[in-house]
């Protein structure tokens, strides 16, 4: 009789246990900040629009979650159609601001100081497209960042501080 009543204190002892771990650990669940893409374009018109609708269609029309908070474009001065292509795409998705660089250039702003000031989210990832060749490498950067599951740190390319928000 004495070993049914220890092992049922044992059981009860067990499942106080599990339970409150379960509660505690469900209480830490971690939090991922909202993030602001920005991206800097110049002479983009045949890839402007596409990145634009990937990332909408990749975030905002799959109800993902962990995607960015909005979307910054900075047209550095290109000489093709790609700043008229970026305003009226920032006309049709909300998510979407457009810089002229020419016209913060002649302002006292600096051209990312003038984006970072626009930015929502509590990290600003920034992508210098003038660097990459092709839309694809954009893409992966944007779906390595935005569609992974879990909160981790990722560093990519150069990382300068530009001063804190």
């Amino acid at each position: 009789m004495r070993e049914n009543i220890l092992w049922l204190l044992a059981l009860f002892g067990l499942w106080c246990l599990v339970k409150w771990s379960w509660l505690l650990i469900k209480r830490k669940s971690l939090v991922r900040p909202s993030t602001s893409l920005v991206l800097t374009v110049y002479n983009w018109e045949d890839h402007a629009e596409r990145l634009v609708r990937y990332i909408a269609a990749q975030c905002y029309f799959n109800q993902n979650l962990i995607c960015p908070a909005d979307v910054v474009v900075i047209d550095i001065g290109s000489t093709d159609h790609t700043l008229k292509i970026l305003q009226k795409l920032a006309r049709q998705f909300s998510f979407l601001k457009v810089i002229d660089g020419e016209y913060v250039r002649k302002s006292q702003y600096t051209v990312l100081d003038y984006a970072k000031e626009r930015c929502q989210g509590d990290v600003v990832l920034l992508i210098d497209t003038t660097t990459i060749s092709n839309l694809q490498d954009v893409e992966n950067l944007v779906k390595f960042y935005f569609n992974e599951n879990r909160v981790s740190s990722k560093v990519l390319g150069n990382m300068e501080n530009l001063g804190g928000k």
